[in-house]
């Protein structure tokens, strides 16, 4: 998910787990991103280092059971709505996915946490919701993904680790190539164990909170606001969407 594409990705499907867009990349090194093939921007095709799927750290079994993955449609029923969301809201469709892949190595575990579909420990399924808030409040994501065993708790752990090593990694999809700020912040513990994350290309920005819930990877993101400050999710839209998680576990 690129900071400008989300308005443009949102109302097309998600492709579903493993059908991600299989496009060559390169890598390039400006800041503000660079599209292929434009104006000369990218940097002659050299390979990108690090390939995505790299296996993250085993979780050590020492803690609970997270229990089974939740099916497709619970987490169809688990998404947040309209109704639950500011007064004037309106839903604009699933976000669509491509394969992104970080120039270094040690970052790849991040890009792989803001991408949860194209990791080595891949979700057994996943559902996304992407709505537009009033006025100027930008786009609000909700993200779904739902793992066999500890799967969940590896993809976070791994993803924490990258960015403590990994700050300011530049990654490559199909079309462009961006350099990204990334930096943990404090936010409320919410589920087994939350990171929230902020996010700027120099331009546009992202506030990101992920949260696992059992086997499940919650991930909500205020994305595409041009305020100077960077603005994470309300705090207790990222609880309620916790709650209906664990209440779709249950049904």
């Amino acid at each position: 998910m690129r900071v400008r594409e989300d308005r443009r990705r949102v109302g097309v499907v998600v492709a579903g787990v493993g059908m991600l867009l299989l496009a060559g990349v390169g890598c390039g090194a400006d800041d503000g991103g660079s599209r292929a093939g434009g104006n000369g921007e990218r940097d002659g095709g050299r390979p990108v280092v690090g390939a995505p799927g790299l296996p993250p750290e085993p979780v050590r079994p020492d803690g609970p059971d997270p229990g089974p993955p939740l099916r497709q449609e619970q987490l169809v029923i688990a998404m947040l709505t309209v109704a639950e969301l500011p007064a004037g809201a309106r839903g604009i469709g699933p976000i669509s996915t491509v394969r992104t892949t970080a120039k270094q190595a040690e970052c790849q575990a991040l890009i792989d946490l803001m991408h949860p579909a194209q990791g080595a420990v891949a979700p057994k399924a996943a559902h996304s919701a992407a709505f537009d808030l009033p006025g100027r409040e930008g786009v609000l994501i909700g993200e779904l993904y739902t793992y066999d065993g500890r799967g969940a708790e590896s993809v976070l752990a791994a993803g924490r680790r990258a960015l403590a090593a990994c700050p300011r990694p530049t990654s490559s999809d199909a079309e462009y190539t961006d350099t990204e700020r990334y930096r943990e912040v404090p936010y409320a513990r919410i589920g087994d164990d939350s990171l929230a994350v902020h996010i700027t290309d120099g331009r546009r920005t992202r506030g990101s909170v992920l949260v696992r819930v059992g086997s499940t990877l919650v991930r909500v993101t205020h994305s595409d606001t041009k305020e100077p400050d960077i603005r994470l999710p309300a705090e207790e839209l990222v609880v309620r969407q916790v709650e209906r998680v664990r209440a779709a576990a249950g049904s």
